[in-house]
């Protein structure tokens, strides 16, 4: 790539967030795409996240293109849902995405992408994180789960106590288990680019065990590899050197160093383990566990599978040793682990933090005490739940005994527990606001092209941007809303927002206490008594909607209804205003008919009037008017009076009124009411609808707060919080953390890294498809499966008059292939179960090049893509005559390749160094075309060689082959099931009579014209170089297929057999039935006879 395309992929995204902050909807839509999503710098999941919630904000501004802002955005989020479905079905995947979840999350919340954390795998992810080890109890054994929770209602008295008692006991356990007789043997097995970092992590995971452990009454084994062998580093029979002297340990292992350039076998790794436990230190009773530790894939298995199983089976049953293997990264296969691991449970965590590990460790060698289990119990985000519930329940308590308790000037033991409560909640607030606060943005590391799999990705920016100070003045008032606003994160929580409520209006109410109990004597006549005792009051309900709305939203069952509910309000508010107006309007109406009747009256008629009037509407007309309005407000509940509008004389002014007051009474209680329930109706199934995404949502939240929640109830959190505020965590374990939390985001990386292969091969570059777009796709499938009849017509059905002379060999004697299924011109994948080389090693790509080489007459080779399968691996191109078939075109020198699941068309010079073009991805029914251009070299000998999709060129690539020319072979390769594509080779274009450019050849032979003289000829000419094995297969094939044959005469004989014998039957039928006619025949003659004698 050259400096002028390195520098515009530099600036790629800052010009995206240049073009997301347009003003034209048009540039905003061509900007935002999967592919420029993608292309991004940033994660693209959490750019994904970024892009929708700044759509959905400027979809919220007075813009003349709202509606077409927020579909956008909602395609956006369902961009990132489709993007992680593969995770349902690929465990591995998801327990390493479920790894970063944490940070996911914060993230898809500040962006509020409800969609997206209601997805199945994204909820149970957040469900393990919820119920922690539990999660599985409440479908298994409902009673256990209810009598956990039952005695989490006993645990915020009892804890204290409990917590104590049982870490003593832990303690002492701790100290016993050190004098109990041990044999633990490590194997290290630590390969790739980060093999040596992965070693060191893991020597440093072993000493940590060793410093726990200790080293009186334990024997250690360390093995290791080696010059392709594996040994034992430390022997059981060393550790006599190391019982008076650990460190002596230590630095022996100081010193080991990874092996270089090897490949190492489990099968050896448990052979010297078998051999270790042979020695005569081994005691017979001591406990004997065995820690794998491996980064590997290669040596997990392979040829000696059985092998392997033997010592393994061998170690646990005869010897009794427990194996505990520890995948790390991504490379170990943790299926092929469990059927090694004792219990069938494979531990997979980062090494990065290896004092869990060796937590983790240390209960697979000792079992696991119940000290371990209540910590596991008590830091359960659900459990802390549970008692910030009973605390909350307890407060509410207290607020009830002061509801229905006098007021008094001196401060009651209750509002003294109250007060300790308040403080303990400020003081929890505080660390969640804390909690909340952005961490300091991490210098964007400097980004490399990133690879996976045979496909090569779009590089990054190398420069850096450590602050947006070139983004849009949009966009970045964006960012400092949504991700530098601790306000704003801390109260995207609702409950957070009761809680602040009542901490305001506690201190209110404290200070009024305060006044009051310095200043006053008694409680009568003293007004700011009885107002603390009103924000008592309204403490009391504000804590009630905190307590139960929040225990309802928790629940499934009653978390949707609750959030309809909480939506309906919204809508209610706007038909509470329509009546405040028509109560107003009406009341002011007549009102002015009272007031204007007073005046019309004489002195005589008013006094009179005064007596039987029910209505004060002499004295003021404000008294009147507040009356009235005061009737018609409960006029709507229900309470329906005419006497209020009865003067007692029957004067025009009360006619009016009463036929004002039933407009009124129609309009309010027919009409508006009638709308309201009509606008809640809908409403509710509005919301019903994204009932579950809301909950989803709000679930999410509680979760998030919940995690990182102090496990101590309220009041009691207060000495807690004093230890650990006494307690700071030390510079390196800050450092510790944050390099773990790079490890995850790297992680992550990779993770959306296949991700994005798999989306790209499903949807292409563009968004899943809405409601609204299915129809467009089924015409769009119609068009492609049109194309694709077309294409097969047009090839399948020959001109019986034109004859071909260049001969094209089909069908499996064809093809040099591994893993291919091929039946005349169609290809299928079947992957490591045909193919030979994969007993060895399973390899998933597979290939088939076709053994006749391009020619002038033969320069073009077409494939048709009938399936391309979930992911549409698939790889066209150009290779040499020695080319490894498990690998892709364009990765070997002097290959070149199209890949169909990104349109990538990647090629490798001479130097080795891959290049790649940008093409159109290839769906199915698509045509590829593959031409070399032999009459069009050029000076520098460089051949020419043109890739089209469906007719249209798009791409031309010129490779250099000196006197290789005739080296050059169609290819096409393939790495997962479901794909299957029509290929052949094809002539080039040739002069007509006319001196026009048409192609040689518009049709295929029939497959008979394979055993012709020619084509024996020319087999036999390829067969000479092929393998034994080769020969032998094709030799099976051609017996299998004369064996088909004669079946096939067989049947059809047989078939003829009885065909003939039913002709028999017939003709036999029909011969009877004329027979019998012939003797009705002549009994009809005998009696015409009769008759004409007797005439």
């Amino acid at each position: 790539m050259d400096e002028k395309e390195t520098k515009s992929v530099s600036d790629f995204e800052q010009n995206l967030n240049k073009k997301l902050a347009s003003d034209d909807f048009d540039d905003i839509a061509e900007a935002i795409t999967p592919k420029t999503i993608g292309a991004c710098s940033t994660n693209t999941l959490l750019k994904a996240f970024e892009v929708s919630g700044y759509l959905k904000h400027q979809a919220r501004q007075d813009r003349p293109d709202v509606e077409e802002l927020e579909k956008l955005a909602n395609s956006v989020e369902e961009f990132t849902t489709c993007l992680i479905d593969p995770l349902k079905s690929d465990t591995k995947e998801r327990e390493a995405f479920g790894d970063s979840l944490g940070l996911i999350i914060d993230k898809a919340i500040e962006y509020n992408q409800g969609k997206f954390l209601s997805h199945p795998v994204v909820y149970n992810l957040l469900e393990k994180v919820w119920r922690g080890r539990f999660a599985g109890l409440k479908s298994k054994y409902r009673w256990k789960w209810a009598l956990l929770k039952f005695y989490s209602l006993l645990d915020i008295i009892l804890f204290p106590f409990l917590f104590a008692f049982l870490f003593a006991i832990h303690s002492i356990n701790a100290w016993r288990r050190k004098s109990k007789d041990l044999e633990l043997c490590f194997i290290l097995n630590a390969t790739g680019k980060k093999g040596k970092d992965d070693f060191k992590r893991m020597i440093g995971c072993i000493k940590y065990m060793i410093r726990k452990i200790g080293v009186k009454s334990v024997n250690y084994c360390l093995i290791s590899f080696k010059k392709g062998k594996a040994f034992q580093y430390v022997r059981f029979d060393d550790n006599a050197s190391f019982k008076t002297d650990k460190g002596r340990l230590v630095k022996k292992l100081d010193v080991l160093n990874p092996a270089v350039n090897c490949c190492p076998a489990l099968h050896d790794d448990f052979q010297q383990a078998s051999e270790a436990f042979k020695n005569h230190v081994i005691r017979i009773t001591s406990k004997k566990v065995i820690i794998l530790f491996t980064n590997d894939t290669t040596g997990s298995f392979g040829p000696q599978k059985g092998r392997l199983l033997t010592k393994t089976k061998y170690l646990t049953e005869t010897i009794g040793a427990r194996i505990v293997p520890v995948a790390v990264g991504e490379r170990p296969r943790v299926e092929d682990l469990e059927l090694i691991a004792s219990e069938n449970e494979v531990i997979r965590c980062p090494l990065e933090d290896q004092t869990k590990l060796g937590k983790r460790l240390l209960r697979e060698v000792y079992e696991e005490d119940l000290y371990d289990r209540y910590l596991d119990y008590f830091t359960t985000p659900y459990f802390i739940f549970l008692r910030d519930t009973l605390s909350y329940l307890f407060l509410f308590g207290l607020h009830i005994a002061i509801c229905l308790s006098p007021s008094i000037v001196p401060f009651s033991v209750v509002e003294w527990v109250i007060s300790v409560f308040f403080v303990g909640r400020l003081l929890s607030e505080f660390k969640q606001y804390n909690n909340r606060k952005t961490s300091k943005r991490h210098k964007k590391r400097k980004c490399q092209s990133e690879k996976h799999g045979k496909y090569v990705y779009q590089q990054q920016s190398p420069n850096k941007h450590e602050e947006n100070l070139d983004l849009p003045i949009e966009v970045e008032d964006f960012h400092s809303r949504m991700v530098f606003s601790t306000l704003g994160k801390y109260f995207s929580d609702r409950w957070n927002v009761l809680d602040f409520i009542m901490l305001v209006i506690y201190v209110v109410t404290f200070m009024l206490r305060m006044v009051t109990w310095g200043v006053s004597t008694s409680a009568t006549g003293n007004r700011a008594l009885v107002i603390s005792g009103y924000c008592y009051g309204l403490n009391t309900m504000t804590l009630t909607l905190r307590v139960f709305g929040h225990l309802m939203e928790a629940s499934k069952e009653t978390g949707t209804t609750h959030i309809a509910l909480m939506s309906i309000i919204e809508d209610v508010a706007i038909i509470f205003f329509q009546f405040l107006v028509g109560i107003l309007a009406f009341s002011l109406a007549i009102t002015k008919i009272y007031v204007a009747e007073g005046s019309f009256m004489s002195n005589e008629e008013r006094l009179l009037h005064n007596k039987r009037s029910n209505a004060d509407c002499n004295s003021s007309g404000l008294s009147c008017w507040w009356q009235i309005m005061k009737h018609l407000s409960w006029t709507l509940l229900g309470m329906t009076e005419l006497e209020t509008f009865n003067t007692g004389m029957e004067t025009p002014s009360d006619y009016l009124a009463q036929t004002l007051y039933a407009v009124f009474i129609i309009a309010a209680l027919v009409l508006l009411v009638n709308m309201m329930i009509a606008v809640l109706s809908n409403t509710y199934e509005r919301v019903q609808k994204n009932s579950l995404r809301e909950w989803s949502f709000k679930r999410a939240v509680t979760i998030r707060t919940y995690r990182d929640y102090h496990p101590i109830p309220v009041p009691l959190n207060l000495l807690s919080q004093l230890v650990l505020a006494l307690h700071r965590d030390s510079k390196d374990k800050n450092e510790q953390d944050e390099e773990i939390m790079e490890k995850k985001v790297e992680a992550l990386d990779r993770t959306i890294e296949k991700l994005k292969v798999i989306y790209f091969a499903k949807y292409g570059f563009t968004f899943p498809l809405s409601d609204e777009s299915k129809i467009n796709n089924m015409l769009s499938e119609t068009d492609r499966n049109r194309e694709m009849c077309n294409q097969i017509v047009r090839r399948v059905f020959n001109d019986p008059i034109k004859t071909n002379d260049s001969f094209r060999p089909v069908g499996r004697l064809a093809w040099k292939s591994q893993g291919i299924h091929i039946e005349e011109y169609m290809l299928t994948y079947i992957g490591p179960a045909l193919c030979g080389s994969c007993t060895i090693s399973p390899k998933e790509f597979h290939g088939a090049r076709y053994k006749q080489p391009f020619t002038e007459n033969l320069p073009r080779f077409e494939v048709i893509v009938q399936e391309g399968g979930t992911k549409r691996d698939l790889v066209v191109g150009v290779v040499r005559g020695k080319h490894d078939v498990h690998k892709a075109a364009g990765e070997v020198r002097h290959t070149v390749g199209y890949h169909a699941c990104n349109g990538h068309i990647v090629y490798c010079d001479a130097s080795g160094k891959q290049n790649s073009i940008e093409g159109p991805v290839v769906y199915r029914g698509d045509l590829i075309s593959c031409r070399v251009g032999f009459d069009e070299e050029d000076e520098a000998g460089k051949i020419p060689i043109f890739f089209s999709l469906n007719g249209q060129v798009v791409a031309q690539i010129s490779l250099k082959l000196g006197s290789e020319k005739p080296d050059i072979f169609p290819f096409v390769g393939m790495k997962h099931k479901g794909i299957r594509v029509l290929a052949k080779m094809c002539p080039g274009e040739v002069n007509d009579s006319n001196g026009q450019r048409s192609s040689a050849d518009n049709f295929d032979h029939g497959f008979g014209a394979m055993f012709n003289e020619t084509a024996e000829q020319t087999m036999i000419l390829y067969q000479t170089f092929d393998s034994v094995e080769e020969m032998k297969v094709t030799s099976d094939v051609l017996l299998q297929y004369m064996q088909d044959k004669i079946e096939e005469i067989t049947d059809d004989v047989k078939v003829q057999k009885d065909n003939i014998k039913s002709i028999e039957n017939t003709v036999e039928i029909q011969n009877q039935k004329i027979e019998r006619m012939n003797s009705t025949l002549s009994e009809i003659l005998n009696i015409l006879k009769v008759r004409k004698e007797k005439q």
